[in-house]
């Protein structure tokens, strides 16, 4: 008999699919194999991922620790000879240890989706004022890039946790930030609304291919561009985003073309007005 042998073939199509053989004879006396073939194409991309994703994993939970510790030894040598701390040590091991809390925070909301115990806290919430403090912050960390919001016509309340739209804000922001050349431009619009509130996301980079957009929001997924398998990141920003976004009765959406940058719309339910 043959057990969970996989082969790897190629469909009339051309595209590569992934199979499961079980083989056995019959015990009928005759010269007769059962065959059974179980597609597991799936199966075998997510183990490439689940793969892929602990050795990015490792790798960015390591690369904030690495100058943490190497800071923290020159802070203890200095104050082992009596001398003062400066403010930007400070600073930088403050950024280190911010980046690592994101990384940690990030594997904790995917293993609670994963589930079912991500907890969503919805209330009344301007979108406008929140989307105006997190544009606020982005400004001052990258002052390179102009970030504009605009806030079109209509009511911006929304019914929302204002913690994790401001987790989703600040990932698209990042995101755009990253992707954007220096001295180019990222754009925040929200378009009010009586029954939903729409927030867009816009950006002036590289954009993005088809293939590529279709996976966006895939677990583990981190973009097939040279560019995007530099920068850091585990491939799940994204999903989380759309998984909040979802769990809120919105919806989440990325138009690109090649080129062309990219723009990220969100629409949220509005908030609806309290009854007397």
């Amino acid at each position: 008999p043959v057990e969970g042998l996989e082969v790897r073939t190629e469909r009339r199509d051309g595209s590569r699919v992934t199979l499961l053989v079980n083989a056995a004879r019959l015990q009928n006396g005759a010269r007769t194999v059962l065959l059974a073939f179980q597609d597991i194409t799936g199966r075998a991309e997510l183990d490439r991922l689940r793969s892929e994703f602990m050795s990015v994993a490792s790798h960015e939970l390591r690369t904030p620790l690495t100058p943490l510790s190497l800071i923290l030894q020159r802070a203890l040598r200095r104050a082992s000879r009596g001398e003062l701390l400066e403010s930007g040590t400070l600073e930088r091991m403050q950024r280190q240890v911010r980046r690592l809390t994101e990384l940690v925070g990030t594997l904790l909301d995917v293993s609670r989706l994963e589930r079912g115990k991500l907890v969503i806290e919805p209330r009344t919430v301007d979108l406008a004022a929140l989307s105006a403090q997190i544009v606020e912050d982005f400004q001052q960390q990258a002052p390179q890039r102009a970030i504009t919001l605009t806030v079109h016509r209509g009511p911006t309340l929304v019914h929302a946790d204002p913690m994790r739209i401001e987790q989703v804000l600040a990932n698209l922001l990042d995101n755009a930030v990253r992707y954007t050349p220096e001295g180019s431009s990222v754009e925040v619009e929200i378009t009010g609304g009586e029954e939903s509130v729409r927030l867009e996301v816009i950006d002036h980079g590289m954009g993005l291919p088809h293939e590529v957009r279709e996976r966006l929001f895939d677990r583990f997924f981190r973009g097939i561009t040279d560019v995007t398998a530099r920068l850091p990141g585990l491939g799940l920003g994204l999903y989380v985003a759309h998984q909040i976004v979802e769990q809120h009765g919105g919806t989440i959406d990325c138009k690109s073309e090649p080129g062309k940058g990219c723009t990220f719309v969100i629409t949220l339910p509005a908030a609806k007005p309290e009854t007397e």
